[in-house]
C-alpha cells in the first residue's frame, strides 16, 4: 500500500473517532442512546469496516457490537470522590478492555496497542472526569476520542 494510500486510511480512521466523539458527547446532554447504542454501534460497526476493507476480519470482531454499547452504559457519576472515582475507573475499563475484541484475533502486535488503549481509556475517563479540566461537552468529547482513538488502527 503507498503512503498516500495509508494516508488517506488514516485520515478516515481519525474521522471515525470524531464522530463516535461527537455522538458521545450529543447522547451526554440528552437521549443516552445515542452515546450508548448508536456510538457503540458506529465505533464497532466502522472499525469492522476497516477490518473488512484491509483484509484483518475475524469473526470474532463481531462481539464488538454488543460490548461497546454494553460498555457504554455503565455509569461514571458519582455524589463522592471515591464513588466517581471507582466508577470512572470501571467506565475506562470497559471501554477499553473492548479493543482487545479486534487486537487478539489479529496477533501481538495489535495487542500491545490494545493494552496502550486501555490506558488511554482508564486515564482520560478517570484523570479528566475527576480533574474537570474542560467544559462538560469538552470534557465528554475528549474523554470519547481517547477512549477509542487506537481502536480503528489496530485493524
Amino acid at each position: 500500500m503507498n503512503e498516500w494510500t495509508i494516508g488517506w486510511l488514516a485520515t478516515a480512521r481519525l474521522l471515525l473517532v470524531v464522530a463516535f466523539a461527537t455522538l458521545y458527547w450529543i447522547g451526554g446532554r440528552r437521549n443516552k442512546w445515542i452515546r450508548r447504542i448508536a456510538g457503540g454501534l458506529l465505533i464497532s460497526g466502522g472499525t469492522i469496516g476497516f477490518a473488512v476493507a484491509l483484509g484483518t476480519f475475524n469473526p470474532w470482531h463481531l462481539l464488538a457490537i454488543a460490548a461497546y454499547p454494553g460498555a457504554l452504559t455503565l455509569g461514571y457519576g458519582g455524589s463522592t470522590t471515591p464513588v466517581k472515582l471507582r466508577r470512572r475507573l470501571m467506565f475506562g475499563t470497559a471501554v477499553g478492555v473492548c479493543a482487545f475484541i479486534f487486537a487478539v484475533p489479529i496477533g501481538m502486535k495489535a495487542t500491545w496497542a490494545a493494552l496502550f488503549q486501555l490506558a488511554l481509556a482508564i486515564q482520560s475517563s478517570v484523570v479528566l472526569g475527576l480533574l474537570n479540566p474542560f467544559e462538560a461537552a469538552e470534557e465528554e468529547a475528549v474523554i470519547a476520542s481517547l477512549s477509542v482513538l487506537l481502536v480503528p488502527f489496530i485493524v
